[in-house]
């Protein structure tokens, strides 16, 4: 039963505490934990290490997608590019298409002859 063994952890670490090996034990294990976590801590210069106030800084802002890209303006809802001229959306899949035709080229050449 969990509350049979928690009584008895309770008991044994007022034991340890009174006798104090509780105390001996702990110190034991916190000279131990600090001189391993000193000796495997890698060494930076202190002028690499980041300052506190980029800690504080908030995040930068993602940059945005030029809204002139092709696959920016391709990427619009249909509303949307109806509404834009002709000739934007001649050239956006011009260069989506010389993108893809591209890409392939690439991948083919990967595969060889």
């Amino acid at each position: 039963d969990v509350e049979v063994l928690r009584m008895e952890a309770r008991d044994a670490l007022l034991r340890s505490a009174k006798d104090g090996s509780l105390a001996n034990v702990l110190q034991a294990k916190t000279e131990n934990q600090v001189s391993t976590e000193v000796s495997t801590q890698p060494t930076k210069p202190f002028a690499l290490k980041a300052s506190v106030g980029t800690w504080l800084a908030p995040a930068p802002e993602p940059e945005e997608p030029v809204a002139s890209e092709p696959a920016v303006i391709l990427s619009q809802p249909h509303e949307k590019l109806i509404e834009l001229p002709k000739e934007t959306l001649i050239a956006a899949y011009e260069t989506e298409l010389q993108r893809m035709d591209a890409e392939i080229a690439r991948l083919r050449a990967k595969l060889g002859p």
